[in-house]
């Protein structure tokens, strides 16, 4: 409340709105539901069925993501599945050395070749991409952010039985219900792919505390947990294996002997991909794209890396979202970091500070995170952990409480899930504009070359919010291609990279009192 008071913008008013609506909402419930305690069985299917019902469905209503971290990913992803590190744009010999790459797509880093030519691969770890790879060989990658949700709840079941939670089938249901947790399973982000993996370290945890199953397995499959997070999202990584360490430290034999040769596989991946990528093992893809793309701050240093953001800003703007996210419920996330607090000694404190400390460490971070998705998303992973935080003090709770909050959540967060979820498919309908309006008319050949334009309008930065054709170009197929500077120069450009020959049109946003159009030129 008091970061939405002082913070314009750190949370949206209406997210204020419909979040504090679910209090009143969970005093009311019990005096309904008096027969329905939370200690009563529910379907063990019902979880399933809500995050395939309303994620998978919003996957299907959305003609693409809407981001470029997402565009970036699945264009990798098809380039792993095709057997590629990287793309040629341009060919060897092209005499031109564009300030603009015409086919430029953000978050993709273009790489000029001794020989002259241009290739171009994803900014980010090879994680997430690695993770899509399967699905995206044959054209429907969404299926492995379903199969994630899915690992996700069976995982939360799991934790909440080992943790020794009262009502531990109540856990996937109510992070099945969470819309922050729904929301993000309709992209294609690299939380999707970290959270299952956090999971799935902090139960080994908890079963190597408790000496139950192996040992070796329990360290070794915490390290991997650490390494793929690493792999996908390396900051997180980091903060997931500090909060892992003292149980290992406690368990040196077992950290030297296979948790540490296990997490330097992954290392080794990555240090191997900005090696290919880059030329240098230590330069990472992250780093060089930031160099040259930017943004930068006046005096010209990079913004786009991590360090440059003010730290008490960034504190603030985290817990403010923090405050919409566990459970879409006002005060939920912070009675997950009391629960998780006074449950220290069941876990080493694992969860805590993994929590915590996740949220400092991105606080330093110049950029806020995504605005769609009704929480907090560079602190993503930790909803599991705060999830089973609230139900520790749930258990300690009033009966009426215990009935009131869960049911008050799993009901409003499907709400608040349909009505973020109609901004975000508004977005996925702007950004795709071009590819749909050129695809549905018949006025426009197959063949056409369709231009993007240079200048932002109206709101609307062209650079970023469509997305370029990925080459080879086929003959015919429709190619969208980023207009330059200069008029002389596109021309030029299109000349030299075969393009003359074909039907030209400007793509032009419509404002707010006219449609998008095509116009030939």
């Amino acid at each position: 409340m008091a970061a939405w008071l002082w913070l314009p913008g750190a949370i949206q008013g209406g997210d204020l709105m419909f979040a504090a609506g679910a209090l009143p909402l969970a005093l009311l419930l019990p005096q309904f539901f008096k027969p329905f305690p939370m200690r009563r069985q529910i379907p063990s299917w019902l979880p399933w069925v809500i995050l395939l019902v309303f994620s998978g469905l919003g996957q299907l209503r959305m003609p693409g993501p809407i981001s470029n971290d997402e565009h970036a990913y699945l264009a990798q992803a098809n380039l792993f599945a095709s057997g590629q590190l990287c793309e040629e744009v341009i060919g060897p010999g092209c005499p031109v050395i564009f300030a603009h790459c015409p086919t430029h797509q953000r978050q993709m880093m273009e790489r000029t070749n001794p020989d002259g030519s241009l290739s171009r691969y994803a900014k980010y770890p090879p994680g997430t991409s690695l993770a899509l790879t399967p699905f995206a060989a044959i054209g429907i990658p969404s299926i492995m952010v379903l199969l994630m949700g899915l690992l996700d709840l069976w995982l939360m079941l799991k934790v909440a039985r080992r943790f020794g939670l009262a009502t531990p089938e109540w856990a996937p249901l109510l992070l099945a219900a969470t819309p922050f947790f729904l929301l993000v399973h309709t992209s294609f982000q690299s939380e999707v792919f970290t959270l299952p993996a956090a999971l799935l370290g902090y139960l080994s945890v908890l079963r190597l505390r408790d000496n139950a199953g192996c040992p070796n397995a329990n360290s070794a499959i915490i390290a991997a947990s650490a390494g793929w997070i690493f792999l996908c999202r390396p900051l997180t990584g980091v903060v997931f294996a500090i909060a892992c360490a003292p149980i290992l430290l406690r368990r040196w034999r077992l950290l030297v002997k296979h948790g540490i040769p296990t997490g330097l596989i992954f290392l080794a991946v990555f240090l191997g991909w900005n090696k290919l990528q880059t030329g240098d093992w230590l330069t990472t893809t992250y780093h060089v794209y930031a160099e040259k793309f930017g943004p930068w701050f006046a005096d010209g240093e990079m913004k786009d890396v991590y360090g440059n953001g003010d730290a008490l800003l960034g504190w603030w703007r985290q817990f403010a979202r923090f405050g919409v996210s566990t459970f879409a419920t006002i005060g939920a996330s912070a009675l997950g970091f009391w629960g998780l607090w006074r449950a220290r000694k069941r876990d080493g404190g694992t969860a805590f500070i993994f929590s915590g400390l996740l949220c400092v460490a991105y606080a330093f971070h110049w950029y806020p995170g995504h605005w769609a998705y009704l929480g907090p998303l560079y602190d993503f992973e930790s909803i599991g952990f705060l999830t089973i935080g609230v139900f520790v003090i749930l258990d300690q709770a009033p009966d009426a409480w215990r009935r009131g909050l869960p049911l008050a959540a799993a009901i409003a967060g499907i709400i608040f899930f349909m009505h973020r979820f109609k901004g975000i498919e508004e977005e996925s309908v702007k950004r795709s504009a071009p590819q749909t309006l050129a695809a549905a008319s018949e006025d426009i050949p197959r063949d056409a070359l369709i231009l993007l334009p240079y200048v932002p309008q109206e709101g609307l930065d062209p650079g970023k919010s469509f997305a370029t054709t990925r080459p080879p170009f086929e003959d015919h197929q429709q190619v969208f291609m980023r207009m330059l500077p200069g008029e002389r120069q596109t021309r030029q450009v299109i000349k030299e990279m075969g393009l003359g020959q074909r039907p030209l049109y400007l793509f032009v946003p419509g404002g707010t009192r006219e449609f998008d159009s095509l116009r030939e030129l």
